[in-house]
């Protein structure tokens, strides 16, 4: 009953599933981080003539704490999450990195989206029209089961689409303030 005494907002928050692209930076990421505390190790081989590098070895404790340091504020851009509210029709989409720092990323009103629809079936080949310049992908996974999709113009005549997986309040919503939104049935 909560949930319906205010029908002009809604909320829901996503995790980025780990894969593809996303993925393969974070692999790159800790084989990055593992490499860099191999160079005091590979410096102190080098010899040149007389002059020998072993005091690169002392230097190891030195690389390691640089290591964490970098790690740790690194390690926020791979916890990626997203947070979709909704006020009056218009759709907000924040990114969120690492629980720690929270970044405005779109938003757009229903009422201008051309088209909003799941993003399966004959709606995916809307989504995915080469016209369009720029993608928002705001999905936990654009395989996820509730992934919806709107087309809209964005700042300086950008033909654009969203990706994000609604509630059902969201589709109510989207619904309202854009009766040609194409609702099925939504785990939540």
């Amino acid at each position: 009953m909560a949930e319906d005494s205010n029908l002009n907002t809604a909320e829901q928050r996503v995790k980025k599933k780990v894969q593809g692209t996303y993925r393969l930076k974070r692999i790159l990421f800790w084989v990055g981080f593992a490499l860099f505390l191999l160079i005091p190790l590979l410096l102190s081989t080098i010899r040149i003539g007389e002059i020998s590098f072993q005091f690169m070895l002392w230097t190891t404790p030195l690389f390691v704490l640089v290591d964490v340091f970098i790690i740790r504020q690194l390690f926020r851009y791979l916890d990626i999450e997203y947070e979709y509210s909704v006020v009056s029709g218009e759709l907000r989409v924040d990114i969120i990195y690492g629980n720690m720092r929270r970044k405005e990323w779109l938003r757009v009103r229903f009422a201008d989206m051309s088209v909003i629809a799941p993003y399966e079936g004959d709606y995916k080949k809307q989504a995915d029209d080469p016209s369009i310049t720029a993608r928002y992908e705001a999905a936990s996974s654009l395989d996820a089961p509730d992934c919806y999709f709107g087309v809209f113009v964005g700042e300086g005549d950008v033909k654009s689409v969203v990706f994000f997986e609604p509630t059902k309040k969201i589709l109510k919503q989207a619904k309202l303030f854009n009766p040609s939104t194409v609702v099925r049935e939504v785990r939540y």
